[in-house]
């Protein structure tokens, strides 16, 4: 999924993301989800943010020309030929603020054509002059290799002139390519350390991300109340992923006492500015009159926004209330489309419950059954209990599949305790009483129960049984 930043401009260099409570189920518990970082992980929980290169804070060496500000407000509001026009004359003249707005914008193709050898002659001018934001956006080309080969070592050294410099961005990054072991060997606890100089800043990414360490305890002994307080700190200033993160903290009673009427707050703060996970998670605060009044009707607008940005869970809680008639008109078609939507995303509960309504269907063609399987083989081979279920009963039926009541018997053993059970009792009675699974059948649906139960391996293990039956 994505997200957001609120605050930021758009002049941006990667650092680092949301890895908490990313487009997760509705805590069913107080546990809230819990996440680690790693280089396989980073595209998913650490989305690059981009750091705002706003030459604002320390002096430059150099001369400050006429203009300066003109240039840097026209780049703040996004009028980058206005921007252009006013800073070049300076940056030729010598400005390091100018010549690092130049290397950005060139870097970014903001108002001039994208050249990152263009990028890096103003950036490389700049640091000439001992801009630490120049180095700490050369840095970045050197980090993701734009304009020249990726070279974290490089990156590393930039960061690191910057950091020293006491640039709060130049500090989040070089944390970052500790935590991640970057062009250096990882080290968590030398990650934290810099995210917390750029966090007592204020700088609100470093915030956050300090917010997540505590809440994961990576680099840092795990503590909710810390966790809290990072995350307030950059919920403060407007940070759209900590406003969600105190939220879930006041909705658990983590670092925080348990609050319903807090955690609304801080999920409307966030979904008001388009935060897909907190608009489902006011939706189901709404829906089960948690910490505000019950009504089914703002909870399903609040689902539907999410849905419409792609969330999945919102998207498969759409499907049920239409397949139930429930806050809408019972609408199976519309049912279907949100189902297909979230499990195409690989959604277990939607692939099952997408697969259940083909198969339950009055009157299911061929392609509607053989649709029901595959969807139903991709849940169960997700844990998925009750896909498990209703695909036993298929093959008790063979419905859409051959007929075996090995395979069916393995997913009746894999599948217990599933709600699905007593919907396909008639199937499961079919062979367990009206004629019975022979002992040696079950001997074998055992053994085979075992081998599909072993991780990642009940399609495999299911579909090579099932060539080697069909051979015999």
């Amino acid at each position: 999924m994505g997200f957001a930043v609120s605050g930021l401009a758009p002049d941006l260099v990667p650092f680092a993301g949301r890895f908490f409570a990313s487009a997760a189920p509705e805590p069913q518990t107080q546990q809230l989800p819990t996440y680690s970082l790693n280089v396989n992980t980073m595209t998913t929980y650490l989305r690059p943010l981009v750091l705002a290169l706003a030459l604002t804070s320390a002096a430059c060496p150099g001369t400050v020309f006429a203009g300066i500000n003109e240039g840097i407000a026209a780049y703040d509001k996004q009028d980058y030929a206005t921007a252009a026009t006013e800073l070049t004359p300076l940056a030729e003249q010598g400005d390091a603020k100018a010549q690092a707005y130049m290397g950005l914008m060139y870097a970014f193709g903001n108002g001039v054509a994208l050249n990152y050898v263009e990028a890096i002659r103003w950036y490389r001018l700049a640091i000439e002059q001992d801009n630490p934001r120049a180095k700490n956006a050369l840095g970045y080309l050197y980090q993701y290799g734009k304009g020249v080969p990726r070279n974290y070592p490089e990156a590393i050294k930039w960061y690191r002139q910057a950091a020293d410099k006491g640039d709060a961005r130049a500090q989040g990054n070089l944390g970052n390519m500790y935590l991640l072991g970057l062009g250096t060997q990882k080290d968590e606890a030398q990650g934290a350390r810099w995210y917390l100089k750029a966090a007592n800043q204020g700088y609100v990414d470093a915030q956050f991300i300090m917010g997540n360490l505590y809440r994961t305890g990576q680099g840092v002994t795990l503590d909710y109340n810390e966790a809290a307080n990072w995350y307030r700190r950059a919920a403060n200033q407007g940070h759209v992923q900590a406003q969600y993160n105190m939220g879930q903290l006041y909705r658990a009673g983590l670092g925080v006492k348990q609050e319903y009427a807090e955690a609304v707050n801080w999920y409307r703060a966030a979904a008001d500015k388009g935060d897909a996970d907190a608009q489902y998670s006011l939706g189901m605060v709404y829906y089960i009159g948690q910490g505000t009044d019950k009504d089914v009707q703002e909870a399903i607008q609040w689902f539907r926004l999410a849905a419409a940005q792609g969330l999945s869970t919102a998207q498969d809680i759409l499907g049920n209330f239409y397949a139930k008639g429930e806050g809408v008109p019972r609408d199976s078609k519309e049912a279907a489309k949100w189902y297909r939507l979230a499990a195409e995303q690989g959604n277990a509960d939607s692939q099952f419950n997408l697969g259940s309504m083909l198969y339950k269907s009055s009157s299911p063609t061929t392609e509607d059954l053989a649709e029901a399987v595959k969807w139903l083989r991709l849940s169960a081979d997700q844990g998925h209990l009750g896909a498990r279920n209703t695909l036993g009963a298929m093959y008790v039926r063979g419905l859409g599949v051959p007929a075996n009541r090995v395979v069916a018997y393995a997913l009746y053993k894999l599948s217990e305790g599933s709600a699905a059970m007593a919907d396909n009792r008639a199937s499961w009675d079919q062979i367990l009483i009206d004629d019975p699974i022979s002992n040696k059948d079950i001997q074998t649906a055992q053994d085979l129960a075992r081998e599909m139960a072993k991780s990642n391996n009940l399609l495999d293990s299911m579909d090579r049984y099932l060539k080697t039956a069909a051979r015999q």
